[in-house]
């Protein structure tokens, strides 16, 4: 897929530089030549030239920062362009005018000492809209690799699927073409909460493209692939990680009667058989806890 964000690092740059010009006495055009080694990272606040800045979105400014580092970590500015270049205050300005445009607020006359936080609440608008793909991404291989779900039954997941009372997820379009039920997992919990929030209709698919068509399984398996290829993990699919989540369940303590019940087989023996199998440490881990005694000599 060889996503990058780039539509999103802008997005957030530009809160950032408000998010800062709302909260130090700095102009934007110091804040924009600020160099990253400058800046240091807290967990509520920024350290601008060792000075503690406090932040509007904490939440905001530690995906910036993220994305930023990530992206462009051989830049030397602290707020740069797409290309790790110095930002200029003009391009800064014309960026801004096009979101506010976006977030339904007029700018065609925008001046600098007209920016404030209404202008930073009026970008926020715009947060789910931009974010959303990472978002999604993230949240969909999360299914895949905390419940081993099927690619084709995660791309097809609708908000009134995800049942936050319950906190359980609806799988309607499974294998067995049953509607089957797995509770969501707690570490989970509120990134579903805050993710499905957004959406306005009880029929909004929880993937979608960029132009709004809703994911298939093919997606998945791209945000899978390009998720284990950010950690080093190459040939990650979601069918090889539904046996690493069985073992993984396996090693902390689940019987195969659970482990069957998560990954919804309706033979327990195909979780036995073919999810199951040991590899080298599992049986050295069988040999080394076995202790019978040193024969006599």
């Amino acid at each position: 897929m060889n996503w990058k964000p780039y539509g999103e690092f802008l997005y957030l740059r530009e809160l950032m530089i408000i998010d800062l010009a709302c909260h130090s006495d700095l102009s934007i055009q110091e804040i924009i030549q600020i160099r990253r080694s400058e800046i240091d990272v807290d967990d509520d606040c920024m350290f601008v030239r060792k000075i503690a800045v406090n932040s509007f979105e904490p939440l905001v400014m530690h995906d910036y920062w993220r994305i930023r580092d990530n992206m462009l970590p051989k830049s030397t500015y602290a707020f740069p362009t797409k290309n790790g270049n110095e930002l200029l205050l003009s391009k800064f300005i014309k960026h801004l005018k096009v979101l506010l445009l976006q977030a339904n607020v007029g700018a065609q006359f925008l001046l600098l000492n007209e920016i404030s936080e209404s202008t930073y609440d009026d970008l926020l608008t715009l947060r789910f809209a931009i974010q959303r793909q990472r978002y999604q991404r993230a949240l969909a291989v999360a299914l895949e690799s905390h419940l081993g779900t099927r690619p084709g039954e995660t791309s097809k997941l609708l908000k009134r699927d995800i049942d936050l009372d319950d906190f359980s997820i609806r799988f309607r379009e499974t294998k067995s073409q049953k509607t089957q039920w797995l509770p969501i997992p707690s570490d989970l919990i509120p990134y579903f909460e805050r993710f499905v929030r957004n959406l306005a209709s009880n029929d909004a698919p929880l993937f979608i493209r960029a132009n709004g068509s809703q994911w298939d399984r093919a997606r998945v398996y791209e945000a899978v692939k390009d998720w284990g290829k950010v950690r080093g993990v190459f040939g990650a699919t979601p069918q090889r990680l539904r046996p690493t989540v069985a073992r993984g369940m396996k090693r902390n303590g689940a019987s195969i009667t659970d482990i069957s019940k998560v990954l919804r087989h309706a033979d327990i023996s195909t979780t036995r058989l073919h999810y199951l199998y040991y590899d080298h440490d599992d049986i050295r881990s069988v040999v080394d806890t076995y202790k019978p005694g040193m024969p006599d000599d």
